[in-house]
């Protein structure tokens, strides 16, 4: 035939393709392969595998497909050209029907990132990496990976573009149901809850605080009303300025912190609460003058106000007692400010000692050296008028039986027990054995000395027994 046939042949669905060098091509099962023919020959036959396969004729030239069960690998393909001897073409088709194996490695679905763009990290049949450019809000990216023979992979994945800060309010709950801004505000409770209202973009993943630099704590986290929200209480808070810290982490890592100061002014009467810098009113003024009383504030510097002057007043005192010098007046400050016994048995002498009041000396029997009087540290246990004498579980009292209120009660018209047995301070009716030791272990007082005691003392009174041989700054004062 003038001219000759030739012969090129190409895959119908991109990317396969014919390969230079041995002829190659690259294809999936069920695919069409084109045959491109210069010239018109009698007929055209195919064969893959052995197989012979229909070849059709369009306008662009012939046309074949690979079966559809073609098994994948390397396998033949012959081409004969009808009419011209020696004419056709033989290649080798790579069957290949597997899609490429695509992952995301990361960012992982759902993730918030605090950034424009992102890198990407993942495999398709081999390790890749890319940059995207990311509109805020949520993302919906697509991915597909094909193959040389055209198979292909899909994922998606969602990711969210932070572009803001999370913002915080702080409340305190009212007892009526109301709130009101808890920054700067002053508390006449003791006890409250606190709102914390959060809003961001993305989210709230976690939410902490702190109260006057102590242990950071993790409340419970909720969604209401547009924004994410924590409630929490505050219980049993210190007069005075306190500080709570807060620090707010969103989903995509963001972090903020904040700080909120308010005063707590819950009480008017010293020693019902724990006293720090910035407390206020009448409890402060009566610790300020025993503060004066103690010689280590001045009475021009009584102003209401647990100031700079009063935290330094108050670390000199405990200095002086012996306490730990943290400049706030908890239970042993007020304790050591407020009155207290002081017993020297060598001088069988009890003295009360009242801020603002000369000290009032009461002599006093102690316990014999077969029962002694215990020494130590006590606190006013109870107070008993005209109590019943009970026989104590001793060997002395076997045989005793109880006494009620009366002349021959040993215990007289006053019981001030104290913490520790069932030693107290108690009347007597053997008046003629004060100033001696001859009790059981109690200490015995005048029927009228007792009395006025009593009246002078509340439970929980610091009591504080020497045997008169310590060495004490209390002993030096009061028996120098």
């Amino acid at each position: 035939m003038a001219g000759g046939l030739g012969l090129g042949l190409v895959a119908l669905a991109w990317p396969a393709h014919v390969q230079k060098g041995p002829a190659q091509l690259v294809c999936r099962p069920g695919q069409e392969i084109r045959l491109g023919l210069s010239g018109v020959p009698w007929w055209v036959k195919a064969r893959i595998d052995g197989r012979e396969v229909p070849v059709a004729r369009d306008w662009h030239g012939f046309r074949l497909a690979v079966p559809e069960d073609q098994a994948d690998g390397s396998i033949p393909l012959v081409v004969e050209l009808g009419g011209l001897r020696g004419q056709g073409w033989n290649c080798q088709l790579q069957v290949d029907s597997i899609p490429p194996k695509l992952s995301i490695e990361s960012p992982g679905e759902g993730a918030a990132l605090a950034a424009d763009s992102v890198t990407i990290r993942g495999s398709a049949d081999g390790p890749f990496r890319m940059n995207l450019a990311l509109g805020a809000g949520w993302n919906e990216i697509h991915f597909v990976a094909r193959d040389a023979a055209g198979n292909e992979s899909r994922l998606k994945r969602r990711l969210f573009s932070d572009r803001q800060s999370p913002s915080l309010s702080l409340e305190r709950l009212l007892p009526d149901g109301s709130s009101e801004p808890l920054r700067a505000k002053d508390s006449p409770k003791d006890s409250f809850r606190v709102r914390v209202l959060m809003q961001d973009d993305s989210g709230i993943a976690a939410l902490r605080y702190r109260l006057d630099g102590g242990k950071w704590q993790k409340p419970a986290l909720s969604f209401q009303s547009q924004s994410w929200q924590a409630l929490f209480p505050l219980r049993n808070l210190p007069e005075g300025s306190r500080k709570l810290e807060f620090e707010v982490v969103d989903q995509a890592g963001r972090r903020v912190s904040e700080e909120a100061d308010f005063l707590v002014d819950s009480s008017e009467e010293l020693g019902n609460k724990m006293l720090t810098p910035g407390a206020r009113g009448q409890d402060i003024v009566q610790l300020q003058r025993r503060l004066v009383d103690a010689g280590v504030l001045k009475d021009e510097q009584i102003t209401g106000e647990f100031d700079a002057p009063t935290e330094s007043a108050v670390k000199e005192f405990q200095k002086r007692e012996g306490l730990p010098s943290t400049g706030r007046v908890a239970q042993l400050t007020l304790a050591a400010l407020g009155p207290r016994i002081f017993v020297n048995l060598n001088r069988f002498e009890l003295v009360l000692d009242r801020p603002g009041e000369e000290p009032v000396r009461f002599p006093v029997a102690c316990g014999q050296p077969a029962y002694p009087t215990p020494t130590g540290s006590f606190t006013v246990a109870e107070k008993v008028k005209d109590p019943s004498w009970i026989p104590p579980d001793s060997p002395w009292a076997r045989e005793a039986e109880t006494i009620p209120p009366g002349p021959s009660n040993p215990l007289g018209t006053r019981w001030i027990g104290l913490s520790w047995g069932s030693v107290g301070i108690h009347g007597t009716n053997a008046d003629w054995s004060i100033g001696s030791a001859s009790s059981h272990g109690c200490l015995r007082m005048h029927i009228y000395d007792v009395e006025a005691l009593y009246d002078m003392l509340k439970e929980g009174t610091p009591v504080t027994i020497y045997g008169g041989w310590e060495d004490s700054p209390h002993l030096k004062r009061y028996w120098p």
